[in-house]
């Protein structure tokens, strides 16, 4: 639906009717005025609460706690647990991938899953919940089953949703996962806050950041439990289906894998062996592969906003646009072509910036910019973004330098993406043949 109005209406502003109310696809034109407007009047959080149902749901991805966390703790610490998130993503390659010579065929999704929710754990949660078998049922299928339930509720008049939701049982899923993410979480919370009295350090893990500050906040140990399902939701479901599009793409683009084995061989082998934040800044061209990847496979194919009052533009009253429209700004492209080395070139000066961005360092996988909205644009921009590149970088290296990967024989083309909506999914059924390579 989203190609079909771009063809026909290209530059120009038109209206969609769908599940969650009248859209208006606005041209990225009038992205730099929108980007200036107070909350009042365009609100990232508004659109999301439409889209994810989250009075109903509970998944409400943009509170205070929440970006707090996430900006004053995890990002701020990122280079201090990197190393940590590097020996995980190692010792759960070796324990979830084939560790022998022949090619297996393996479900990337299912594999790919199951080691996030494993390797983001440890930072979530911490060892040894991270390891629990009922922890990791419920990281890897609470987003399938969310979907379920969002999709359950979009049948209904939204005027009815309030009343439906006692009536699907999808609703009644989501509601156990979060009593039972309480009942799991609970006796670490306690040990938490008695290490805290103590005056002990408490583990550096996110649930621990999170007791630190849930007096300050006024957030309870029902919030926190939540606050760790939303963390599931907006950080493993997303990590996943990124890497599982990039897996998919280093198979069906085998062309670039030795360049990128050899630049990750060359700066580990000038961090001393260690994937560091250093040494991951400077893999460019593995960073210029994860950003044409995502660039293709966007999660969301447009950035949602939801306007208020449109008198406030002359533009939004002109088009007749309703007072709480929700808007859509639509991701643009460079071009069709699949190329990994497309932004490695533009940033060491060996190709022309079709952009003319003052500074080339812009074409980075975590940098958002008007041209690249897959983490979103401006105070709406995803602030997770910088644990999710660190993890991704730190996985797709490790399976580079120890893994060969390649399709399916008989497959000659890259697997059709599904789109669902306004999102772009990887068809999670497909297998790729992988082997462990010969120990140097």
């Amino acid at each position: 639906m989203y190609d079909k109005g771009y063809e026909q209406f290209k530059d120009a502003l038109y209206r969609m009717t769908t599940a969650d109310g009248e859209k208006v696809v606005v041209p990225l034109k009038y992205l730099e005025e929108l980007r200036g407007k107070p909350e009042d009047q365009i609100n990232n959080a508004k659109a999301h609460e439409r889209i994810f149902e989250t009075k109903i749901t509970g998944l409400n991805t943009d509170t205070h706690f929440l970006n707090h966390l996430i900006r004053a703790d995890l990002t701020k610490k990122l280079p201090h647990i990197t190393r940590r998130l590097g020996e995980e993503v190692e010792r759960t390659l070796r324990a979830e991938l084939p560790q022998h010579r022949d090619w297996t065929s393996i479900n990337v999704n299912d594999h790919v899953s199951r080691i996030i929710a494993i390797v983001s754990g440890n930072i979530l949660v911490g060892p040894p919940l991270c390891y629990d078998e009922e922890y990791l049922h419920a990281a890897m299928n609470y987003s399938r089953d969310i979907s379920a339930a969002i999709r359950a509720l979009k049948v209904w008049p939204r005027i009815l949703r309030p009343i439906a939701q006692y009536f699907l049982p999808q609703v009644g899923v989501i509601r156990k996962y979060r009593k039972k993410a309480k009942t799991m979480l609970q006796p670490l919370i306690e040990e938490i806050r008695t290490m805290i009295s103590k005056g002990n350090d408490a583990p550096d893990t996110v649930l621990a950041w999170m007791v630190e500050k849930a007096q300050e906040f006024q957030v309870d140990d029902d919030e926190l439990a939540n606050t760790q399902l939303v963390l599931i939701m907006a950080g493993i479901h997303t990590t996943n289906m990124t890497i599982t599009h990039m897996l998919y793409d280093l198979a069906a683009y085998p062309e670039c894998i030795k360049d990128l084995r050899d630049e990750i061989t060359s700066v580990l082998a000038e961090h001393g062996g260690v994937l560091s934040s250093g040494a991951l800044f400077q893999m460019k061209l593995l960073d210029s592969f994860m950003l044409e990847s995502q660039r293709h496979n966007p999660i969301q194919m447009s950035e949602s906003l939801f306007l208020f009052p449109p008198s406030t533009f002359p533009w939004a009253v002109g088009a007749g646009m309703p007072w709480d429209s929700n808007l859509i700004l639509r991701n643009s492209s460079f071009s069709t072509k699949f190329d990994p080395y497309r932004f490695y070139r533009i940033r060491k000066g060996e190709a022309k910036d079709p952009i003319g961005h003052v500074n080339t360092e812009q074409y980075q996988f975590v940098t958002v910019t008007k041209e690249n909205m897959g983490f979103g644009y401006g105070r709406h921009a995803c602030p997770g973004r910088f644990f999710a590149a660190t993890e991704i970088k730190l996985l797709l290296a490790r399976i580079l330098l120890e893994y060969d990967l390649k399709m399916p024989d008989g497959q000659k083309e890259r697997f059709a993406n599904v789109t669902v909506a306004n999102f772009c999914v990887a068809d999670l059924k497909k297998e790729v043949l992988f082997r462990r390579r010969a120990r140097v």
